[in-house]
């Protein structure tokens, strides 16, 4: 069975080590970027994520952008977006739903659950 495709859009390195190291022994594929630059270029070689994990406080383009960005792309339509960041006071969960990711998550990442959290969103292959 071939391995779902992450793709984890986190500019500070360290996060990006920790979850790839999580997701990838879940048996899951995983791509970074740091940036809306480097997710395009990260895009432009016709690879699929089945999920992407989107930083909201990026250089340069933030993470709501990028999200409306990919939704306007036909291939990326419907495919799961979830919000990871540090912002967690009061109704910003509900202020990430509605603008369209499918899940809101809240840093320090919890490593234990979130693979299976992940996991929940990804369509069989």
């Amino acid at each position: 069975m071939t391995q779902p495709l992450i793709c984890v859009i986190e500019d500070y390195p360290d996060s990006r080590v920790l979850i790839t190291a999580v997701l990838t022994k879940a048996g899951m594929e995983v791509v970074t970027a740091g940036s809306g630059s480097e997710l395009d270029v990260l895009l432009s070689n016709g690879r699929e994520p089945k999920l992407f994990l989107i930083d909201l406080s990026l250089p340069g383009e933030d993470g709501t952008s990028i999200l409306s960005r990919l939704r306007l792309d036909a291939k990326f339509r419907d495919t799961p977006m979830i919000a990871l960041t540090a912002h967690a006071m009061a109704g910003d969960a509900e202020r990430g739903r509605a603008a369209g990711f499918d899940e809101y998550i809240t840093k320090p990442v919890d490593v234990a659950t979130l693979p299976a959290l992940l996991s929940g969103f990804i369509r069989p292959m």
